[in-house]
């Protein structure tokens, strides 16, 4: 399990340049390294109470993107109608964002000492590098605890890390992790043995199924069966070095 954090990157940044190997924001480097992913196209629905809104059919979710209520200006948000087609690793970035927060330039980034600072704006999502090691995908949460995917694919972030997070925040207040949590590992088609440390709070490290191998109807039921078979695994033992 990852203590010091490497050198953090911010999930997307308004002034790096598309198309360099060396893209200094995870959206950039995703998509320089995926040229010929999938777009998307947006939906809109409509609902009795008035409420419109476009976004995008993203592996069994709806990623919304703008909404309208009752057609009124006043309530515009988001600017339904330049909502067009997008990569599908920038709906991705959207999920991501919705969920934990944005870090968009390099001045949102606080470090101190190796470790995320306190004092860090609060959900934010990064690309992090260690020497020697394969880059991540890094998601420190306004709860105080850390996700983090192994590699930085950017759609298998999008679609996964929202779903353990939702699930463990349940798990959470129904009380069935007294520990707490530190930290959470994700290895997608990984070989490495899943754990559960109670270090109090809680290291969790699980494995789960590459997507192009799951119905997309089924990834919020994999994940829990994941997390079922990860904390039953719970060990007082402290993680080696």
């Amino acid at each position: 399990m990852p203590g010091a954090i490497g050198r953090l990157s911010p999930l997307r940044d308004p002034r790096a340049p598309f198309g360099t190997s060396c893209a200094s924001n995870l959206r950039n480097h995703h998509q320089t390294h995926h040229p010929h992913e999938a777009y998307l196209t947006p939906l809109t629905r409509s609902f009795p109470d008035g409420l419109t809104e476009k976004g995008y059919a993203f592996y069994g979710s709806f990623v919304r993107a703008g909404k309208v209520k009752n057609s009124r200006i006043r309530d515009f948000v988001g600017g339904l109608s330049e909502i067009g087609v997008k990569r599908e690793s920038e709906v991705a970035a959207l999920a991501l964002e919705q969920t934990f927060g944005k870090a968009t330039s390099w001045e949102e980034l606080t470090v101190a000492d190796g470790f995320l600072a306190e004092n860090a704006n609060e959900g934010n999502i990064f690309m992090e590098a260690r020497d020697g090691e394969i880059d991540r995908i890094l998601v420190k949460t306004k709860e105080g605890f850390t996700i983090t995917l192994i590699g930085t694919n950017l759609v298998e972030a999008g679609v996964y890390l929202p779903r353990i997070y939702h699930s463990l925040l349940r798990r959470l207040e129904n009380k069935e992790i007294p520990e707490g949590i530190e930290s959470v590992e994700v290895e997608v088609e990984g070989l490495a043995e899943e754990f559960a440390i109670a270090a109090s709070p809680l290291r969790l490290k699980l494995r789960l199924p590459n997507l192009s191998n799951v119905s997309p109807y089924e990834l919020a039921l994999v994940v829990e069966k994941a997390l079922d078979r990860v904390l039953a695994k719970k060990t007082n033992l402290h993680l080696v070095p």
